[in-house]
């Protein structure tokens, strides 16, 4: 597979594809991830996701960006976000969606929607395709990435100086 990020050739294993889309853009690393998402400058009118009860708990609590998440995944992308000083919001716009529906990407940043998926699950994937293919500036990141986002999270917060456990400087 080729990066779409920085062009570099990379290996995915069978269940690691299973996580991507065919036609949507894949990246070897967090970096490059990041970065695209980074290069997308859209404007976007999306309209606002009224604050309802959720399907799912959000049960992972984030000291650093003082958010509950759906996953450990998603506290991962939030921290490099927060930390490269990315503004974001999460799960909080909504896209119109067949039938009056609305699909709601995990992160919003700078006109640019960012779906984290470790595994899909239900109408996801096919919320996401319909979407990207409808020309909404979507951006995947599939499981294969949180190993990758995880280490990235990691490494900046000690750069910057956060403890993992507490949030504060060290």
């Amino acid at each position: 597979m080729i990066c779409d990020g920085c062009g570099k050739d990379f290996d995915l294993t069978t269940k690691q594809r299973n996580g991507t889309l065919f036609g949507v853009p894949i990246y070897c690393q967090a970096e490059c991830a990041v970065g695209a998402t980074q290069r997308m400058q859209w404007e976007v009118d999306p309209i606002t996701y009224p604050e309802t009860d959720l399907a799912e708990p959000h049960d992972a609590w984030d000291f650093l960006t003082k958010t509950f998440y759906r996953s450990k995944y998603e506290v991962a992308v939030a921290r490099v976000f927060y930390c490269l000083g990315i503004p974001f919001v999460y799960e909080k716009l909504a896209l119109a969606y067949k039938n009056n529906r609305t699909y709601t990407p995990d992160f919003y940043s700078a006109g640019v929607f960012v779906e984290v998926k470790g595994l899909w699950a239900g109408s996801g994937k096919s919320k996401f395709k319909y979407s990207y293919e409808a020309g909404v500036p979507l951006v995947l990141f599939p499981g294969y990435l949180q190993p990758s986002f995880e280490r990235l999270a990691k490494e900046i917060m000690r750069k910057e100086g956060y403890n993992e456990v507490h949030g504060g400087p060290e």
